[in-house]
């Protein structure tokens, strides 16, 4: 159905990585074959990280589930900058030749006198290993591609699930970096949950109490005066337990979540 164009799937930042965890060396080929299969199934197709939903992104066709924030961090510009300064410690040079070297046009004559330069990054490249060794990052350095293009081919190491599986195989060791996020959302869930109920519990303990002196005769009968102002108190704790369960409400009062999440993902997450 999906190559018949009858049906989009996306993948997302939390697929990419369920479908990784686990993956000690042994499991490599099956892991890329899962990895393999996603592409083949979503192609560019995929789901904004949750973060980005309150940016007014919405389903992709460029490939963009990781978050975009991170973008900045991988722009070609800043990764230039980032190896100039780090091969320039490499060389121990001082803090002048430092500031020398890292000019573009010092940069440039320097990655122009070695074919073998700008090969390799001095550091791991959580994109992976190939923008260097393709010659991809070499050819942006002396302008042979634009700086769009060098972009386009960075996010495509970010995003390419196979890509970011072999990085993962390559540099095993690393922890999966799902299970911390989804470890820490998960606590604060629990706890949030948890609050809302003794909350809950609390409110239905006082209506019962008011509920309870409200029905009683005889002796222990309300005045008038004392029986309206309990019942608009037993109003005011009806209601307030009912914005504790509303969704419109938890987004109307907390502005963040809208932000975060957009107004319509913020009353589904709610």
């Amino acid at each position: 159905m999906a190559e018949r164009g009858k049906i989009q799937i996306g993948l997302s930042y939390h697929v990419v990585f369920e479908l990784l965890q686990k993956a000690a060396p042994e499991y490599r080929e099956d892991r890329l074959a899962r990895a393999r299969l996603l592409v083949e199934l979503c192609g560019k197709h995929a789901f904004p990280y949750p973060t980005d939903l309150g940016q007014g992104y919405k389903f992709s066709t460029e490939g963009l589930w990781i978050p975009r924030i991170e973008l900045e961090d991988f722009e070609v510009e800043n990764i230039v900058a980032h190896y100039a300064d780090a091969m320039a410690r490499q060389l121990n040079l001082s803090r002048q030749q430092r500031r020398a070297f890292c000019k573009r046009r010092n940069f440039v004559n320097w990655a122009r006198a070695d074919e073998r330069r700008l090969r390799d990054f001095p550091w791991t490249a959580p994109f992976g290993p190939k923008f260097a060794e393709s010659g991809e990052f070499r050819r942006y350095v002396l302008g042979e591609i634009t700086r769009a293009e060098a972009n386009a081919r960075v996010r495509c190491y970010l995003t390419d699930p196979v890509s970011i599986y072999n990085t993962w195989f390559d540099r095993y060791g690393l922890e999966n970096p799902i299970v911390d996020r989804r470890d820490q959302m998960a606590s604060k869930l629990t706890l949030m949950l948890s609050e809302l109920k003794g909350m809950l519990a609390e409110n239905g303990a006082l209506r019962a109490e008011l509920r309870s002196a409200l029905t009683a005769t005889g002796d222990r009968a309300l005045s008038a005066p004392a029986r309206e102002k309990l019942t608009g108190l037993d109003r005011e704790v009806k209601t307030f337990a009912r914005e504790l369960q509303s969704p419109e409400e938890l987004t109307k009062n907390s502005p963040g979540w809208a932000k975060l999440y957009g107004e319509r993902s913020g009353l589904i997450a709610a």
